[in-house]
């Protein structure tokens, strides 16, 4: 790897990560979305199984059985990453965003991959730029939310299809790997 690549990728992805944490840090109080997820996603990693267990106290013990039939399924990736990071931080709403914005750095890491392999180091350094810069996803990293886990696993997937001859194993790879994507938002199959 080029060295000077190596050192701007570097500070960019260290800006984004000091920006992103500033800015989760400064928005107002957790969201509703944000509570949903971090309870499904810390409960699947402990073992509680994928469910909303803060209803719990709401209802009769006797339909508990019923929280077990629509499992928050197509975001189980998405919310096994934020049930480890709400383990690994200790469960507070304020650092389990620290999930997204780690989520974002490998996104910006990827982007520069992928700009270094179609272009040179010049390309990889402006791609991770423009991705790291971008108004939506310095939003997105900021919240609790699946969109910025997408995209950091789409780049991911181009990043290494792209390192790849095209072959039927690879292609097969980049394909499954593609429709496993469902499992972390359901706008992947879009």
């Amino acid at each position: 790897m080029n060295t000077a690549f190596a050192i701007a990728l570097g500070a960019l992805a260290l800006m984004y990560v000091a920006l992103t944490a500033t800015v989760s840090r400064r928005f107002p109080l957790v969201n509703t979305d944000e509570v949903a997820v971090t309870v499904h996603g810390h409960n699947l990693v402990t073992g509680a199984g994928q469910r909303y267990s803060l209803y719990d106290d709401e209802f009769a013990p006797s339909v508990y059985a019923l929280r077990d039939i629509l499992p928050d399924l197509t975001r189980t990736f998405f919310n096994a990453w934020v049930g480890v990071t709400s383990v690994v931080t200790g469960g507070s709403y304020q650092s389990v965003r620290l999930s997204t914005v780690i989520a974002g750095l490998f996104g910006v890491l990827f982007m520069g991959g992928i700009g270094r392999r179609l272009g040179g180091p010049a390309l990889g350094v402006w791609s991770a730029a423009l991705f790291a810069f971008n108004p939506f996803v310095l939003t997105a990293s900021s919240f609790i939310r699946p969109e910025m886990f997408l995209a950091a696993a789409v780049a991911g997937l181009l990043w290494w299809s792209r390192g790849h001859a095209s072959s039927l194993r690879n292609d097969l790879l980049t394909g499954v790997g593609g429709g496993l994507l469902i499992a972390v938002h359901p706008n992947a199959a879009v």
